[in-house]
């Protein structure tokens, strides 16, 4: 190996081994899985304005469109109850938006069926829970590959649960 070629395999080594470039990492990922931290540690402010600007930056994106309607009617829990019915409405929009615009997409129906199961029998959603709950597991048996096997355990969860409604 001449010193040339040696001398730029060096250079190469270091410049990759000290910069670490953020377009290699999934952006989206990430984005959804920073807002879902933020919701499980009960800052849904947060998360809402994390999954907005996904939602913005990447309109394409089933999951950070779902998360995002499920954020908002969580979001509903903290307010009074005559903000938190508008909360609640403006997140099933979200999610029922998120279902006509990715009818393939397996993520907004679990979404929108767990969030649906969730809610005070007063916005009658148990229907919904039931209905996107069996199209998740209908996804699941239609093509398997589609479907994680690690979402499956929640779905059979939040469907015993909203049939038991």
């Amino acid at each position: 190996m001449s010193t040339r070629a040696l001398l730029l395999a060096l250079t190469v080594a270091v410049v990759f081994g000290f910069w670490r470039p953020d377009s290699i990492e999934p952006q989206t990922l990430d984005a959804v899985a920073h807002a879902r931290q933020a919701l499980d540690a009960g800052r849904v402010d947060e998360a809402i304005a994390m999954l907005e600007k996904t939602v913005t930056d990447e309109p394409t994106n089933p999951a950070a469109l779902a998360w995002l309607g499920s954020a908002q009617v969580r979001k509903a829990s903290t307010l009074p109850p005559a903000e938190a019915a508008g909360w609640v409405k403006r997140g099933f929009d979200t999610m029922d938006e998120a279902v006509e615009r990715f009818p393939d997409a397996f993520v907004v129906y679990a979404m929108r069926g767990i969030t649906a199961g969730r809610v005070p029998e007063l916005f009658h959603k148990t229907d919904v829970a039931i209905g996107d709950l069996g199209r998740v597991i209908a996804l699941k048996q239609a093509r398997p590959q589609a479907v994680p096997d690690t979402v499956m355990p929640g779905v059979y969860l939040n469907l015993g649960l909203a049939q038991k409604k």
